[in-house]
């Protein structure tokens, strides 16, 4: 063949060849492979507990004053850690006149005693289940 007829076949019968590479494309898909299952429970203990507890003791003692008063005193009062309470009466006179006629002397003392009382404590405990790989949990 000549070089004219090379070039005339070239012209009217170009072949385009395709030239393939293969490419690595690297990736991470999940997959569902098991499940887990929680399950909680609440169990109840009773215990007892041992405490110290405090209250009050009142003390009341009758103090006889029966002496006159021209005006009434406080109707409470303190000394120290007593409360005084005045207790007054009206006696028939040619006059009206009031009458301390006693005071009470009201004390009070802490008493500590022992006491033990239940007490229910509670606590949660938890279970794992290990599921099937597709199960729909």
């Amino acid at each position: 063949m000549k070089q004219q007829d090379r070039e005339q076949v070239s012209a009217t019968e170009r072949t385009t060849i395709p030239v393939v590479e293969e490419r690595l494309r690297v990736g991470a898909e999940v997959v569902e492979t098991g499940s887990v299952r929680l399950k909680k429970d609440v169990e109840e203990k009773e215990v007892v507990i041992d405490a110290s507890l405090a209250h009050d003791h009142i003390t009341i003692e009758r103090v006889k004053i029966n002496r006159p008063v021209a005006t009434p005193p406080p109707a409470v009062r303190y000394e120290g850690n007593t409360m005084i309470v005045s207790v007054l009466k009206e006696e028939v006179v040619v006059q009206k006149q009031l009458v301390l006629v006693e005071e009470l002397h009201i004390s009070k003392e802490s008493v500590q005693e022992h006491s033990e009382t239940p007490v229910k404590l509670r606590r949660e405990k938890v279970s794992i289940e290990q599921g099937e790989a597709g199960a729909n949990t």
